[in-house]
């Protein structure tokens, strides 16, 4: 992408959002940021840059900046169900819960999958106490979308705090089998971390060292 912006310019804003992309799914968020700016530019992906800056704001703890990119992403019809998930992730993290499901759920209306829409509901779900249906939310995102790794560590995290871990760990191995790598190993042992199992934990961690 690097490559192409230098030999393209004319581009360059549509290249700097999929850098920006690729650094948001890496971690490295001042860089994504930056790039996310550079999109801002053009018409053609400025709300796609207010919606990858209103991820970012959400990693980094901060709902109130990410509902306001989220709304600016919003504008642009083709974002509007995306960013209205945003908005509801930012409610949650400020803790209003029926507000942020009342959203996701009128999001359903709309029979098209859409990623994070059911894994935010289950997420929601489980912070109600609502755990079955929570469950079903997250099974519903991993079948529409295998490769959204984190649906998986949020259902293991549920089962665990139903002390079904046989279920977690089944559902951590359906994780690695569909996107098979070591950093899914790793992710694996993350989350076993999280919840103070240890052994599981070292298990996925060997796993992850041996690149299988």
């Amino acid at each position: 992408y690097r490559r192409a912006i230098d030999t393209s310019p004319e581009l360059a804003s549509g290249l700097a959002l999929s850098v920006g992309t690729l650094q948001y799914r890496a971690g490295k968020l001042d860089d994504a940021a930056a790039h996310a700016r550079l999109a801002l530019g053009k018409p053609t992906t400025a709300a796609g840059a207010h919606l990858l800056l209103a991820r970012i704001a959400l990693q980094r703890g901060n709902p109130a900046e990410a509902e306001r990119e989220a709304g600016l992403a919003a504008a642009d019809e083709s974002r509007r169900r995306e960013a209205a998930v945003v908005v509801a992730r930012a409610r949650v993290a400020q803790g209003r819960l029926p507000e942020a499901l009342q959203r996701l759920d009128a999001l359903k209306t709309d029979p098209a999958p859409l990623l994070d829409l059911e894994a935010t509901r289950g997420d929601t779900l489980a912070r109600m106490n609502r755990p079955e249906e929570a469950e079903q939310a997250f099974l519903a995102e991993v079948k529409a979308f295998p490769n959204n790794r984190e649906a998986y560590t949020r259902l293991a995290i549920l089962y665990v705090t139903l002390d079904r871990e046989t279920d977690a760990e089944r559902t951590l191995e359906q994780m690695y089998r569909a996107n098979p790598s070591r950093s899914s190993a790793a992710l694996a042992a993350e989350t076993w971390l999280a919840v103070e199992h240890d052994r599981a934990a070292a298990r996925w961690r060997q796993r992850a060292s041996a690149g299988r």
